[in-house]
């Protein structure tokens, strides 16, 4: 390779040198160019290498001077042979008595003298030593004319044998790190369910392949790796918890079913509570088959559970991972695989698996039987308790478990305790769950599917399911709806928009009747149109498969947000933020009477929205019974809760006699507007608290902060267009930040009081009666029924004396099994109390609105005689 350097405008260097020199863009070569410039190197992009090791210069400092030159090389003998220049210069490559090859100034050729005369082209200006012959380390220099020779010794090259050694162990170090860098990438993982910073459980999504072929059989799992005492829960997690929850997900490979190890019989600390866990370490896993024409595979995993030891955190975990499609591979978690493989219980199909012989039961709601299930087997033994022999499926209205294990003949028969629940049960749905016997020592699990004929299953309809079978006529369910309408006006939730309307009587005491007709059609207009928009809505989402009840709107933590918005800008307007300026011209009278009329509309509009989280008597049957109804008939009876609830304010507006209940206008009415703007406010406080029970601390930072700035907004839209356009501006950009709000599941408020239909079942059998709760957050009734009522101390005191178990339905948010109960009832919202007696074929249901009396009565005749046991 030709190296070419230049020493700038004064003069200039040419040089050929040996392949294998390795140089570097703008590295300075010597600067002992003509006239002092500096030489630098050019043509040498990249290092070149053909064989021969790199040879490195170095440069002494200095500037104007003669430059000393050094350079180091090795290769295989070569001779490098370096022009002459013109006359007063020489060319040479020389080694130097320290560093090999030096250049040193020669005495033909003076500094002084060189600046004198600057040739316009040197070829190369250089110093040399005039000597010649050996310089050590076989180098030696010879000069033939005006042309030096340097040449170096050969060295040996390393032999084939040498450089194939070389070769395989570079290979082995490369794959080492390559598969070390697979296995680090093989196992996603992640921990949960922190306690004090410190988590209880890691989860790691492992298959069985590192690299899969096109068709092959994969086998995935979740592996849950717990800290001492702490356990997750079998898909049936007995009398109390959550079942664990594993979904997976698969690109290019079919994913079955999940496929459940044996779990182990877990106690409270008080051994009275019964569970089915896996402590320490347990494998959920699943098979999938590769597609033939896989390119990739891509499985995902997401894990829901419940981690417990005496407190319990839930936790959620969403791990994916690829495997490359190849040459089959296995992973380092095969072995692990394998065992839990090994350990699953037998299949319904399974070869091997003892026949078993079970005679379906016949049940009645509320009656229980011993059914023996017998097992052929000749070498199987019975568990080391009776109990642990079945881990039953849920079945809704259904409780079974194994009372006792006996030899009897040439096998043996598992005795199974049936406990249908008071409501019965409906489907014919076989009861399913695991058998757990003893074989040669080592356990025997096996899938069990035991047949329940529906012929054989009677379910007893409840007592208040009665109007299905002999319907309330239309005119008196609408009657019905009409004085619900009437009572809702004393509702807490109306007290906000019942002040607006004293307020608005006092203001038309002087109108004549026109002017008044004329706000009481306009507030009934805004009330009805909201109760058809509602109706609406709810006959939309029934369309399209979605069941809802009264006060849905306020599950949404956006409608309760924009809801406390409405009531925020109200309030204002009571405070005199904004108010809006008519002139005293004939046009502008028009426009004030307008602008009157459509502020009835827009509080009729208030008042609907505010009912919605009250009930009232009458008003559960009338919606229920509309829920359940045609499209005609939700329309009807929502017209007539409307009516209703307008009908109040056109009385005392209209009736002569009724007026003189309301004060004379004057001062009290600036004052009362004031104490409006904070009942106002009030609301909305209310609703910001429950988004935070929707969504979290989060959700209501979001939502309080959209208020501000839309109070802020408000006032800055009394001002000049600029300020109108800066508050529309903030607005919109706070409604960008704050929305959509975060969401998050509501938890009871106390989950030892927690309500599921099995722990009902399960309460009652023991004897015991059992208060249910079905409310919600955002209900206002409801709250007030708990804290004036269910809070006071006659009726915990009744409560206490009579053993009565108190469990909460909580539908703040959206749940189809409390949504059921509700319609299985006769009811479309919340609240809902229902008293469980042991031995009544239904529960009984309590009004909406309680009194002492009430409670403590009904509690006090659903108490067992302590003499007979039987129900007072």
């Amino acid at each position: 390779m030709a190296f070419s350097g230049s020493c700038g405008a004064r003069g200039a260097l040419k040089a050929n040198m040996p392949t294998g020199i390795t140089g570097q863009p703008g590295r300075s070569w010597a600067s002992a160019c003509t006239g002092g410039s500096r030489l630098t190197a050019a043509g040498m992009g990249k290092p070149v290498r053909s064989g021969w090791p790199a040879a490195e210069s170095r440069m002494s400092e200095g500037s104007g001077k003669s430059k000393k030159v050094s350079a180091v090389a090795r290769s295989p003998e070569r001779s490098m042979r370096t022009m002459a220049g013109p006359a007063g210069t020489s060319a040479s490559s020389v080694p130097g008595p320290a560093s090999g090859v030096g250049a040193s100034s020669s005495p033909q050729a003076p500094r002084a003298s060189a600046r004198r005369r600057r040739p316009k082209r040197a070829r190369m200006v250089a110093q040399h030593r005039p000597a010649t012959g050996r310089m050590g380390n076989g180098r030696r220099l010879a000069r033939s004319g005006g042309t030096f020779f340097l040449t170096f010794p050969a060295r040996p090259r390393p032999s084939s044998v040498q450089r194939s050694l070389l070769g395989i162990s570079l290979a082995l170090l490369a794959g080492g790190l390559v598969a070390s860098s697979v296995q680090a990438e093989d196992t996603p993982r992640a921990t949960a369910a922190e306690e004090d910073g410190d988590p209880r459980v890691e989860v790691e999504l492992i298959t069985d392949r590192a690299r899969v072929a096109p068709g092959e059989s994969l086998r995935v799992g979740v592996r849950f790796v717990l800290d001492p005492h702490w356990h997750v829960y079998f898909r049936n997690p007995g009398e109390a918890a959550i079942g664990t929850e594993v979904l997976f997900a698969g690109e290019g490979a079919e994913v079955g079913a999940l496929r459940w190890p044996t779990p182990e019989r877990l106690r409270d600390p008080s051994g009275t509570i019964v569970t089915f866990g896996y402590e320490q370490e347990v494998i959920l896993g699943a098979r999938a088959q590769v597609a033939e024409d896989a390119q990739r595979v891509h499985v995902t995993a997401d894990a829901d559970f419940l981690v417990c030891k005496v407190d319990c955190i839930p936790g959620r975990v969403v791990l994916d991972r690829t495997i490359p499609v190849g040459p089959s591979e296995p992973s380092a978690a095969a072995p692990a695989l394998d065992a839990y493989e090994a350990a699953l219980p037998l299949d319904l199909d399974a070869a091997g698996r003892p026949a078993l012989e079970w005679e379906p039961p016949r049940l009645e709601a509320g009656a229980s039987a011993t059914v023996p299930l017998r097992i052929r087997c000749d070498d199987c033994a019975p568990p080391a308790e009776a109990a642990g022999a079945l881990f039953p499926d849920r079945l809704t209205g259904l409780r079974a478990a194994a009372t006792e294990v006996r030899r009897e003949g040439g096998g043996l028969v598992v005795d199974v305790r049936l406990e249908a629940g008071p409501d019965g049960f409906e489907d014919a749905e076989p009861l399913t769950g695991l058998l757990v016997l003893q074989r040669a020592g080592a356990p025997l699990a096996m899938e069990v599917a035991l047949p329940l004929e529906a012929s054989d299953v009677v379910a007893a309809a409840p007592a208040e399911s009665a109007p299905a079978a002999a319907p309330l006529s239309l005119a008196w369910v609408l009657l019905l709806a009409f004085v619900g309408g009437v009572i809702l006006n004393g509702m807490p939730c109306l007290l906000p928009v019942l002040a607006l309307k004293v307020v608005a009587l006092g203001q038309l005491a002087h109108e004549d009747g026109r002017s008044r007709t004329s706000h009481v059609l306009a507030y009934t207009a805004g009330i009805l149109a909201a109760m058809l928009g509602l109706a609406a809505v709810v006959l939309g989402l029934r369309a399209v498969g979605t069941q809802v009840g009264w006060g849905f709107q306020l599950q949404s933590p956006v409608f309760a947000t924009v809801l406390a918005a409405a009531l925020v800008v109200f309030a204002l307007g009571l405070f005199g933020v904004w108010t809006l300026r008519i002139d005293g011209s004939a046009a502008g009278r028009r426009l004030d009477r307008r602008t009157g009329l459509g502020r009835s509309f827009g509080e009729g509009l208030l008042a609907v929205l505010l009912a919605t989280p009250c009930s009232a008597p009458f008003l559960g049957t009338a919606v229920g019974f509309a829920f359940a109804a045609s499209g005609g008939v939700v329309l009807a009876v929502f017209l007539a809760i409307g009516l209703g609830l307008a009908a109040p304010f056109a009385l005392v507006a209209l009736v002569p006699g009724a007026r003189r209940l309301v004060p004379q206008p004057g001062a009290w009415m600036e004052s009362m507007q004031k104490v409006l703007g904070f009942l106002l406010l009030g609301t909305a406080v209310f609703l910001l608290w429950v988004v935070g029970q929707l969504t979290g601390v989060d959700g209501m930072t979001q939502a309080l902060v959209f208020l501000v700035v839309l109070a802020g907004a408000v006032f800055l839209a009394t001002g000049a267009w600029v300020s109108r356009a800066i508050a529309v501006a903030l607005v919109v950009a706070a409604a960008f930040w704050a929305f959509p709000l975060p969401e998050r599941p509501t938890e009871a408020a106390n989950t030892d009081r927690a309500w599921t239909p099995e722990r009902v079942e399960t309460l009652v059998a023991e004897g015991r009666p059992v208060f249910v709760d079905f409310t919600a957050q955002w209900c206002i009734t409801c709250k007030a029924n708990e804290n004036l009522v269910l809070s006071s101390d006659a009726v915990r005191d009744a409560f206490a004396e009579t053993g009565t178990e108190l469990l909460v339905a909580d539908w703040t948010e959206r749940d189809e099994t409390i949504r059921q109960v509700l319609e299985r009832h006769g009811k479309a919202g919340v609240p809902l109390y229902l008293l469980y007696r042991p031995g009544a074929s239904a529960p009984e249901v309590l009004p909406e609105l309680l009194t002492e009396g009430i409670v403590t009565g009904a509690l006090r005749g659903a108490a067992p005689d302590e003499a007979t046991g039987d129900p007072r």
